[in-house]
Order: structure tokens, then sequence, then C-alpha cells
């Protein structure tokens, strides 16, 4: 889904972190942990397994979820609809054509095609590591047709830093310049510690939406991300939060949930809406059978 892929990417690799408390007579600078986080990610980026299967479960709130099937190949759509909508999904994916096989767990109806959201958007390189020795791989049902610190630093950055660096996914800072960061201290976020960074956009607002980011302070990789975003017009206004978060599965670091939250309102209506999708009970096999993604052929005119 192109509005989930926009806001995440990929598979990281790295080691689980352990606990780890600086000492407190050494106040790390928020710049050194945002450049470094930005290394760390752009490092893991570069080592991708091959597949990935997982349960994949959606809720929404005035979004509908909503697949649509053209000569097999199914694309998705979130559409905003006054009602509530929860999906669970198995998914078998492949990374090098981001094709996946998607299973509906209560009705077992098949999609193939593009996933609705993966925990890689990009091509694994070519000198990617083997994938971990994977836990056995469920297959398709039978009758389916396949197979706190009180003290905060602050400060301003005064050495050069390259643009563009990407943090996660297509969510972009560009480089700290454009942000004025605080180290907010450390704090604890899914049972393990974190450095807590908040950022504010120091100018283009619209084009850094970062707020928050929260660093592992072993590897430097990013747990988790907070992004804001704020449309104003003369009639309307909408407003968009979105939350990603990354977990350690083997020697790969995945995306483990996206959640977003919108409201705003044009003219005399008003609307509220969010959405969750989480990735969990992740395996990263060797491979899975060619015909999981193999699409039925077009109908001969």
């Amino acid at each position: 889904m192109t509005c989930v892929l926009a806001l995440v990417a990929a598979l990281f690799v790295a080691t689980p972190a352990p606990s780890l408390t600086p000492s407190p007579a050494v106040t790390p600078n928020p710049y050194t942990i945002y450049r470094r986080a930005v290394a760390a990610m752009r490092a893991a980026n570069a080592v991708r397994p091959q597949y990935a299967v997982y349960q994949l479960d959606y809720i929404g709130h005035n979004l509908v979820l909503t697949p649509t099937t053209t000569n097999g190949k199914t694309e998705w759509d979130i559409n905003l609809r006054h009602a509530n909508d929860a999906h669970s999904y198995h998914v078998w994916y492949r990374t090098k054509d981001d094709r996946a096989l998607q299973q509906d767990d209560v009705s077992h109806a098949e999609y193939r095609g593009e996933p609705l959201i993966a925990p890689s958007e990009d091509n694994p390189l070519d000198d990617a590591s083997p994938s971990p020795s994977p836990s056995p791989s469920r297959s398709p049902r039978a009758s389916a047709s396949p197979g706190p610190m009180a003290s905060s630093t602050t400060g301003t950055d005064s050495s050069s830093v390259n643009p563009t660096a990407q943090v996660l996914g297509a969510v972009t800072s560009e480089a700290s310049r454009y942000y004025e960061i605080t180290l907010v201290g450390l704090e604890q976020r899914d049972n393990a510690t974190v450095y807590h960074l908040h950022l504010r956009a120091i100018s283009d607002i619209d084009d850094h939406p970062l707020t928050d980011l929260y660093v592992d302070p072993a590897t430097f990789l990013v747990r988790s991300a907070h992004a804001e975003f704020t449309m104003r017009r003369v009639v309307f206004e909408f407003g968009l939060q979105a939350d990603v978060d990354f977990a350690p599965i083997g020697a790969y670091w995945l995306l483990s949930a996206v959640h977003f939250h919108g409201n705003g309102y044009a003219l005399f209506y008003h609307a509220n809406m969010e959405c969750t999708l989480r990735l969990h009970d992740i395996t990263v096999p060797a491979s899975l059978p060619a015909e999981y993604f193999t699409l039925p052929a077009a109908p001969k005119p």
C-alpha cells in the first residue's frame, strides 16, 4: 500500500540491544546521537533477507481496508468511511520483486501481488548476508489453492552534514541542520533502554515532519519514530500523526508496527480516523515456493 510504504522501509541488520546506562558524568550530544542513528540505519538497511513470513493485523477506525483484484493481482486501498474495520492475514513475502501471498485468517481468501505492508520495500543488495535458520514456515491451508533523565540537552549543529540522510523509509531527515534536537533523556520503551530525541524543524516544516526518535544506546538503531504533518488552507485543515516501530528478529532489524491518526475539517464537516498495522510472529526462511508468488495468466482476448 503506497501511503504506508511511503513512511516505512525495510529490514535492518542489528543485534538485540542490551540494557545500557551511560555514565551520568557524560552528557551525550543529541546531534551526535542523531548522526550515529542515521549512519546505523543506513548500514542496517544494506542487508535484507530474501523472504519473510509473518502475521499481519489491521485495525481501522473510519478507515476501511479494501482489496481490489484484477486478473489475479491484488492492490490495496484504505478508504475513508464511517465504520470500524479489522482483518488478520498470514503473509508470505518475497523481497526481490515485492510480491506477496496474503491469506485471510477468517475467510481463507488469497491475495497475490503487492503486500499491504512488508518488512522491506526495496530489493536486497547483491552482497546481502544469508538469512538465519528459520523456524519451520507455515504453509497455506490445504483447502486453499496454494499451498528519566531529568535534565535536557539542546544545541545547534555547527558541523557540515551531508543532506538527504534516510532515517526510515521515505520519512527522510535531510540533515540535523534542519532540526533543533533535544536529548530528553534515557527512557524505557518496549522493555528496552533508549535515548529519546525530540526534534523541532527549523524551517520547511512540511518537509521535515519528524518530532521524536527513540534510539538504542548500544547500536544507535532507531527503535521508534514519531512524525506529524499538518495541512492548513482557507476552508480546511488536516493533521496526521504517524508512529513506526522496529524490533530485532534474529540478525535483522525489522518493521514491527505502523500507526496513523488523523483528524481534520472542511467547511462544516469534521473527521477523525486512525489505523494500526502490526507485524508479528515473523520468520525469515531461506526460501519459499515460487508458486506462492505466481500470478495467474491474463485471460486471452
